[in-house]
């Protein structure tokens, strides 16, 4: 009896740790690759002289603190 519950706990503790890991592996590459995003757009704005971005795109960036001054930031 007390074998099946701590085996049962032990799935538990084991099944918990997998989706702790997982939600922060996701979390993490989503983050990664926004930023990644604002990085490659500010370039681009850096090369072509007409290059804007749309609202979203602003914000994100705005989200992580990159300066996106001198970028103009149209509305979509």
């Amino acid at each position: 009896m007390i074998k099946n519950i701590i085996y049962g706990l032990i799935i538990v503790l084991i099944v918990a740790g997998f989706i702790s890991l997982l939600y922060y592996a996701i979390f993490t590459g989503i983050e990664k690759e926004e930023k990644s995003e604002c990085i490659k757009w500010i370039k681009q704005s850096k090369i072509s002289p007409n290059y804007y971005l749309l609202d979203w795109q602003a914000a994100q960036c705005l989200h992580y603190g990159f300066d996106i001054s001198g970028i103009d930031v149209i509305s979509d």
